[in-house]
């Protein structure tokens, strides 16, 4: 009776139930990213009234999705080098089958890149 008792008293494994998905896009910036993006505004004002800017390359330290947001609200797209055990995927182009998760095509940099290099 009493191991009936501990085994129903145990923390359930998984997702919580009544959570919801979080937006990726709504992001709180590190003081360090917030500084970084100051910087990248005040670059910006300088050199648009020359040239306008598309793509800013970063360092991998900033492959991250808290700097890609940065990035993104300075209205430029992020180039940086990947982690090496960081996997790409692709949307899936075929017909949904309506049973279980949604397809993708899996690991595009093996895809890319078949040799170890």
């Amino acid at each position: 009776m009493m191991r009936q008792n501990q085994h129903s008293k145990q923390a359930k494994s998984g997702r919580p139930k009544g959570s919801k998905n979080k937006s990726r896009t709504d992001v709180e910036l590190s003081p360090y990213l917030k500084f970084v993006q100051k910087s990248l505004k005040c670059l910006l004002s300088l050199v648009n009234t020359d040239i306008t800017l598309v793509y800013l390359v970063f360092d991998g330290a900033f492959g991250n999705n808290d700097a890609l947001q940065m990035v993104r609200q300075c209205g430029l797209h992020l180039i940086s080098k990947m982690r090496h055990d960081s996997a790409l995927y692709l949307p899936y182009t075929g017909k949904y089958s309506g049973k279980g998760g949604k397809n993708m095509i899996k690991n595009l940099t093996t895809m890319i890149y078949p040799i170890n290099i």
